[in-house]
């Protein structure tokens, strides 16, 4: 690119970027985890549209350092090679002046953008850094950051999230509150916690496909150019089923069947392509054998609203389906901080949603269910977290479920029963001192 088109463009960026408001009713705990003082390059990971941007922009003005901008996924700068990247530098101290701190906005489109980065690490610079894809760090340059940056996982709003951007009293000491709980939970299922989404108050069903498609179908064009497919419409039929139907365990020689793929080589690919850009998040089966752990996964979509409505499904099960999606993601969200590891746990007795690990140690064990008012489906669930208990040796035990809260003692084990709003406002990470 020649450099009058790379100085339009970044001039214009900073423009957009002084437009821009912050969010200051939304703080993310991940904003705890962002070093402003760093040697270390600060980069961001997560699916397009969860905030990253509007994350480390927050630390840096509330920070009161003078930084630059650059969003390499503009338009005006496709086609952005290495070559181009120290005139880039040179324009931004054109229009910034002097400045020690620099956000480089999914910088992973361009190649050998790790060698650039460590340029600017060894001569003092502190890189804050967005990435949609863990590909981005994973290409033959890679090596050149080894060791020199902090990962951040970024995830959709969480209810607590959710509740703090739209100024909801999270008090639930009263049984009106309560209600009022329940209510916003409602909701955040079906608008889930995209920020494009945040308009759409009190999503309901008839909404949720259109939702679905706009936050989906961007990172899906991403990624058949990323990886220069030639079976689009075969691959987005595949990932929507999926999206449709998730928490779903992966059966790849049915999927290959069910689509009429050559091999199930392309569920494999296609699945990675999806995971590898947060869209799917897999979740494998608990063993007592670490090296066992990596099969027969679960995969789960990042939020609720990606879902969509599938037509084949009442609408209490559908719910109930969104409902372990919010539970699964937010286990996700807090192991990430906690370094632990998610499993789901299922063998020839019985099953149990999630397993929450530290190496060979389980620490707890978690059931999601929507309602436990029939006698039956609360016999079936305490089943299947007793069994998971005694497998794994853990004694932490807990069924999330819509509104219920009381403890059930059996077979020498406590069980607690809390319910998902309460459970999602906590403000805890996974204890891993055990």
């Amino acid at each position: 690119m020649n450099y009058q088109s790379l100085a339009t463009a970044l001039s214009a960026q900073k423009e957009e970027l002084a437009r821009r408001p912050a969010l200051p009713s939304c703080s993310r705990r991940e904003e705890r985890l962002l070093k402003l003082g760093s040697s270390l390059a600060q980069i961001v990971t997560g699916i397009r549209g969860c905030g990253k941007t509007t994350l480390c922009l927050n630390v840096l003005r509330n920070s009161g350092q003078v930084f630059a901008y650059v969003n390499f996924a503009d338009v005006r700068l496709k086609g952005c090679g290495s070559a181009d990247l120290n005139t880039i530098l040179e324009c931004l101290y054109l229009l910034y002046g002097k400045f020690s701190y620099l956000l480089l906005d999914e910088i992973g489109q361009v190649e050998l953008w790790e060698m650039f980065a460590n340029r600017l690490l060894r001569s003092g610079m502190h890189l804050f850094i967005t990435l949609s894809n863990v590909l981005d760090l994973r290409g033959p340059s890679a090596t050149y950051l080894t060791g020199r940056f902090d990962l951040i996982e970024l995830y959709p709003l969480s209810f607590a999230e959710y509740c703090a951007f739209h100024q909801l009293e999270t008090d639930y000491d009263t049984t009106r509150r309560q209600g009022l709980m329940m209510g916003a939970l409602d909701d955040y299922l079906h608008t889930g916690g995209f920020f494009q989404l945040q308009g759409l108050s009190g999503g309901r069903p008839h909404q949720d496909n259109e939702a679905a498609r706009s936050v989906a179908d961007p990172v899906l064009h991403d990624l058949q150019q990323r990886h220069r497919m030639r079976y689009k419409a075969d691959f987005e039929l595949l990932i929507q089923h999926l999206l449709n139907h998730a928490p779903l365990a992966v059966n790849r020689k049915k999927l290959q069947r069910t689509f009429a793929f050559k091999s199930d080589n392309t569920v494999d690919n296609y699945l990675s392509y999806c995971q590898n850009a947060f869209l799917l998040c897999p979740v494998p089966k608990y063993s007592n054998k670490i090296r066992l752990r990596e099969r027969n996964d679960k995969v789960y979509c990042c939020d609720p609203a990606l879902m969509g409505s599938s037509s084949d499904a009442p609408l209490r099960e559908q719910t109930s389906l969104r409902f372990e999606i919010v539970v699964a993601v937010e286990l996700m969200r807090r192991c990430s901080r906690s370094v632990c590891d998610l499993y789901y746990f299922k063998d020839d007795v019985a099953e149990a949603d999630f397993v929450i690990c530290r190496g060979r140690v389980a620490l707890q064990v978690v059931q999601v269910c929507l309602d436990l008012s029939e006698k039956r489906t609360l016999k079936r669930e305490v089943s299947g977290i007793l069994r998971a208990a005694r497998v794994t040796g853990c004694r932490d035990l807990l069924i999330i479920n819509e509104r219920e809260r009381y403890s059930i003692e059996q077979d020498g084990f406590t069980i607690k029963i809390v319910p998902a709003y309460a459970w999602l406002l906590e403000d805890e990470e996974v204890d891993c001192a055990q």
